[in-house]
């Protein structure tokens, strides 16, 4: 269960990254989430 919920926080904070990294730049944001669905596996 607690695999499940650190799982959805990473998602939430990919996606606030992701919204920051358009402005500032996709290749950190992109780099995020790659590393969240890594850790999702």
């Amino acid at each position: 269960m607690l695999k499940v919920q650190l799982s959805i926080e990473y998602i939430v904070l990919s996606i606030e990254i992701e919204e920051y990294s358009v402005g500032s730049g996709s290749w950190q944001g992109k780099s995020f989430r790659f590393n969240v669905e890594s850790y999702k596996v």
